[in-house]
């Protein structure tokens, strides 16, 4: 699985944005998703973790 981790991120980008086909899927753009993932394979698996989160709802730095 983390053979594939990188691969597969990347691919969810660009699915979760509009750049997946022409088809609009969020209506954003695939800057706004990180171009590596917020954590560790392992973390990322864990369901008691959960990511910091440090912008408001305008993608600000709070």
């Amino acid at each position: 699985m983390l053979e594939i981790f990188d691969a597969c991120y990347q691919d969810a980008r660009t699915e979760a944005s509009d750049a997946y086909g022409g088809k609009l899927r969020s209506q954003l753009t695939i800057d706004i998703f990180p171009l590596i993932p917020i954590g560790s394979l392992e973390q990322i698996l864990d369901e008691n973790w959960f990511p910091e989160y440090n912008h408001n709802h305008h993608g600000k730095p709070d």
